[in-house]
Order: C-alpha cells, then structure tokens, then sequence
C-alpha cells in the first residue's frame, strides 16, 4: 500500500472512531469460551470458524484481533450478520442494538499463517507442518479475557496437532485432533507435523515432547523442570506438559499454558535446559499469572525461573548464566539505547531482549540478595497463590513483597525498574594497622553514579588462613567497614558472589598493605597478581 493510501485509512480510522467508538464498548465484554474449528489440510492455506461465546452488559460493539494476513468471510451475532472495520489486526464490531447476557459471535475467516516479530516467526505453515502462537492472533481473540476453550484442528493425514489443555480426539489417518481448555486462560497455541514422542509422568501428569529431530533426555528434562518449579512455585496447574519442536523460523520458543513450541536449533544447543526451563516457567508466568502492565512480570521472571533451574542443577551453571546476562545488558547500554524496565515494551528486539529479558532476571537476583532466600521464596510462593487465574501488575508484586519482607522497597523497584542508572562500588580507601597481634583493617566503599543509589552492598575480608564478610548499606554516599584478624589480611572484595549489577567490576578487589617484611612483600605480589584476575 502507498504512503497516501496508508495515510487517507488513518485519517478514515479516526473520523470512523470518533463518530461510533465501538473499541471502547469492549468494556462490557467479557469472553467466556472460544470454540475454535480450524483447518490447515489444504495448499499451505488456513480456513477457520470461531464461535466466542461472551457475556455483555449494554454492549454497542466488541473489538477482537485477528492478524493482518486472515481475512474475516462472515460475521454474525445468532444469526444476524454484523458490520465491522478493520485496521490491521485489530477489528471493530457494531453490533445493531445494545447486547446483554450470554451470546454467540461467529466469526469465519481465511488466508496465510504467517506472522514475524523482529524476524522471528510466531506462525508458520508449509508442506512440513505448522505452528502459531497465541500472539500471532491466528484466531479472533478478545484482548485481555482469559476464557476456555476447545480447539479442532484438521490437518494433512499421518500430521499431529499438540495445543493447549487435554487432548479429547486423536485421528491421525485424518489428520483430526481436538483439544479442551477448562481453565480459563488469556490464549492458546498449537503445532503440527510429524513427530516423534517421548513420555514422562510427574506424578499423575502426562510431560511429553514431540520431536522431529534426536533429543534422547527431552521429556525428562522437562519433568524435572515443573518438579522443581511446582516445588518452588506453587503446584502445577495443568493437566499435562507437552514441548514440540517446529521449524518454520521460530528461532527460539514459546511457553503458555501447559504448551512450549521450540525451534530445532535449541534443542541442538548448550542452552537447551536453560531454554527449556525458561519456557516451562511460562506456565506460571504468563499462564497461570498473566501481566497486567509490564512483560517483566512474565519474561523476566521465567528467565530467572530458568537461572534457579540450573542454580538446582549445578550453581557454576547459574553463575555462568547471570554473567552472560549481565553482559548482554551493559552492551546495549553501552550504545546508549537502554531503557528503564517498565518504560520497554513489546518490541521483541535486542533492546528489549537486554532490558526486560537479562536484567529483568537480574533485577529479581538483588531482591533475593536485598530480601534474603527464605523471604525471597515465599515471596514467589505467595504471589502464584495470591494471583493464580488471573493478572497482576508490578505495584502488586511490590506490595506483596513489602508485606512478606517486612521491608519498604520503592526505593529498590524505582531504581531497578524505573530507571537506566547503574552502580559502580570501589574502595576509596583501605588501611591495615597491626597492634603486634590483630591486624585492624578500615575500609570506606563508594559508589560512582551520579544517582542517589542505595543498596546492601557485601564486603568480603581475605586472609592467609580464610575470610570473613560484612554487609554494609550504601546510600547517597559512602560507608565504612572495618574487620579485625589474628591473620595477615590479603584483600577486600566488594560483592564477591555477584549479586548486584554493577558498571563494572574490575575495581571490586583491593590488595592490602602490610607493615613491610619479607612474608608481607611476598604476600603483597602474589595478591596483586590475583586482584588482576577478571572478577565475575
């Protein structure tokens, strides 16, 4: 479409919208259940027939998403067909006179599934087999309402369709598969083709994976993984989990409700149980809780859901995993295009990857520093308890997590959330004294943003027979810290284990200085050699 054309349909979307504002009369709609027909059997092409079943209280009109590449065939309400307008994948409907109580709206629908973010494919179909996700709008949804739901999904003979929920008809020879959602969920998915599975329980759980290519340990991965999330969580909510793998330019994957999609190439990859844990986590983050105001509460989550996943495995793992994070943040802010977390929004880009993504997980890394494990994981307990079936927005879990910690924390969400600056602690000064038979070391630690940061910040004490550490809280300023020891000192280190997203690190260490001797000039080259040694 030209440029004049693209600007009269603005102009006529705005003129339409201030004349009959139906998108706003969603309001009083609430979706209660989709049945959902579709079929991909034929030429790559997708024909479908959805049925919303939806509640209304004095409705004019309802908005649901359909993606730009399906075109709507018919539209009724009972029998009455309906006028709508459409402006990508939104479509607005006016309805012919104020609707009440429970009522049908048929929508039926064709064309390609095809759907790309940032060139990662959210839905694909080819002579292989298919997949879309729920974002990819492959069925008209109404934004925002969770609802159940029952997917019927023909395919080309000898294929197999995995969605959501409980499988309820399986012909392959027919390539008919039907599913059933009974827990209201904000969206479903699905993939088919041609696939291999792999079955595990966790306890009376079905955990499959559908696998095109050889992954010998898929489904016990993945049964390990909602053990140790429905440990650390809350119990799972699902009646099974199922992985499928797909092609189609997914790069990457997709976790929602009891249901991860994955590309090839991460089941090939070293990331694969991150990955795959990640995903899984979705079930809580994204599933059984969904985000009122920020994907923080969903992405950054279940990439710190995958961390503790391999802090379970091995914690040389987890580390490892936080500082490829860390890394991966302070290159975009490098570039200056980094974002405070709740100012990024769906771009799926690197951008937003960094920021909502790597630091998001690193953000709930301090607060389990800041709040201590055990509050910590109550915390997260608490909040899959407190808001499963529905929503909830970052000022909840704040408050929420004030009331188990005891603690005010705006201070911690401002800056971590609300905000691109990032701390730099150093020592400014450090003197060792030595009585004849205790060493008295004095430190003052600073902090080198601009910003008014504060933060517990852990000190650890060095010395020739082992160490000792100290949290010390700096705030608008610096702080003192002093250690004493029968032992000759060796070094200060400012945060040893990493829990804070600093600038940098590399000036974390300070070698101390001894009254001079042959064992104290000794002692002081061989710790310089090691403060030169890169930190975590």
């Amino acid at each position: 479409m030209s440029s004049g054309r693209i600007q009269i349909a603005a102009l006529l979307f705005i003129l339409l919208s201030v004349a009959v504002p139906i998108s706003s009369a969603g309001a009083n709609i609430d979706a209660v259940r989709y049945i959902i027909d579709l079929d991909i059997s034929q030429n790559n092409t997708a024909v479908g027939r959805v049925e919303i079943i939806f509640n209304a209280t004095d409705a004019k009109g309802l908005t649901f998403l359909l993606d730009n590449n399906l075109s709507v065939q018919t539209l009724r309400l009972g029998r009455e067909s309906l006028i709508f307008q459409r402006f990508g994948d939104t479509v607005d409907v006016e309805f012919k006179r104020p609707v009440h109580g429970t009522n049908n709206l048929v929508v039926e629908y064709t064309g390609f599934l095809d759907e790309s973010v940032d060139s990662h494919s959210w839905a694909n179909l080819d002579s292989d087999g298919g997949f879309a996700v729920y974002e990819a709008n492959w069925y008209p949804n109404i934004p925002g309402d969770r609802a159940t739901a029952e997917i019927h999904i023909k395919t080309q003979p000898g294929w197999t369709t995995i969605s959501n929920g409980v499988l309820i008809e399986s012909n392959p020879e027919k390539g008919r598969f039907s599913w059933f959602v009974d827990t209201p969920e904000i969206g479903f998915s699905f993939a088919s083709g041609r696939y291999r599975e792999q079955q595990d329980y966790e306890k009376h759980i079905p955990v499959s994976c559908y696998l095109q290519s050889v992954q010998p340990n898929c489904a016990e991965t993945l049964r390990k993984s909602v053990s140790f999330f429905s440990r650390r969580f809350g119990d799972y909510s699902y009646p099974k989990m199922a992985l499928v793998e797909v092609g189609g330019g997914l790069k990457g994957g997709h976790g929602d409700n009891s249901l991860v999609i994955m590309s090839s190439d991460i089941l090939s990859s070293p990331k694969f149980t991150e990955f795959l844990a990640h995903e899984a986590a979705h079930s809580w983050f994204g599933g059984m809780i969904t985000a009122n105001d920020s994907k923080w509460l969903t992405e950054g989550f279940a990439t710190y859901a995958g961390v503790m996943y391999l802090e379970n495995l091995d914690s040389s793992l987890a580390r490892d995993a936080l500082g490829t994070k860390r890394k991966e943040y302070l290159k975009v802010k490098s570039t200056g295009r980094d974002k405070a977390i709740l100012s990024a929004k769906g771009e799926y880009d690197d951008v937003f990857h960094a920021t909502v993504y790597s630091k998001g997980a690193l953000v709930l890394h301090m607060l389990r520093s800041v709040v201590g494990e055990e509050t910590f994981s109550q915390i997260l307990r608490d909040y899959v308890e407190g808001y499963r079936g529905g929503s909830a927005s970052v000022a909840d879990f704040q408050a929420l997590s004030e009331n188990v910690s005891g603690m005010e924390l705006e201070w911690f969400f401002d800056q971590w959330l609300r905000s691109t600056v990032v701390p730099d602690y150093y020592f400014e000064t450090a003197e060792t004294e030595f009585d004849g038979s205790v060493y008295t070391v004095q430190a003052v630690v600073g902090e080198s943003s601009t910003a008014d940061f504060k933060m517990p910040v852990d000190i650890i004490f060095v010395t020739d027979k082992g160490n000792t550490s100290k949290r010390v809280w700096i705030d608008s300023g610096a702080a003192e810290v002093e250690f004493q020891s029968t032992s000759r000192p060796v070094y200060l280190e400012i945060d040893r284990e990493g829990w804070i997203l600093e600038s940098r690190r590399s000036n974390n260490r300070r070698v101390l200085r001894y009254p001079l001797s042959f064992f104290g000039l000794r002692l002081l080259i061989s710790n310089l050699a090691r403060s030169l040694q890169p930190g975590f």
